[in-house]
C-alpha cells in the first residue's frame, strides 16, 4: 500500500473531535489493516474468548458509545460498541495520529 496523505486530515491532531469523526478514523484504519493491540489486549483475549476477527468487525460496524476525550498519553480515546450474532462487544481504543487504532482491550 502506497502512503498517501489526505490533504483533508490535519496534519496536527485536532482540539475537539465528535464521536462520528472518531468512528470514521476508527473504520479507516481497521480497513486499512493499521490497528494495533496492547500486551493487555492480546493476553487477555483467549481467556475472553473474544478473537481479533471480533475485535475488528466491533471496529469496523460499531458504534462509538461515549465522546472521544484525550487520554494521558496525547491521544483521543473512546470506546466501539457492537452487538452482532448474539454477543455484545465494548472496545475501548486510542488513535495513534496519522498512524494507527490502538486496542487498549475488549471485553
Amino acid at each position: 500500500m502506497s502512503n498517501v496523505v489526505d490533504l483533508d486530515e490535519p496534519a496536527e491532531q485536532p482540539k475537539k473531535m465528535s464521536r462520528a469523526a472518531f468512528q470514521t478514523l476508527v473504520r479507516d484504519f481497521a480497513k486499512a489493516d493499521k490497528v494495533l493491540y496492547t500486551r493487555h489486549a492480546v493476553r487477555d483475549h483467549p481467556e475472553r474468548k473474544i478473537t481479533t476477527t471480533m475485535i475488528r468487525n466491533c471496529l469496523l460496524k460499531g458504534t462509538v458509545i461515549v465522546d472521544p476525550v484525550i487520554d494521558m498519553h496525547g491521544n483521543w480515546k473512546a470506546e466501539v460498541y457492537r452487538h452482532g450474532a448474539g454477543q455484545e462487544l465494548t472496545v475501548p481504543v486510542a488513535i495513534l495520529w496519522r498512524q494507527h487504532v490502538l486496542v487498549i482491550t475488549a471485553f
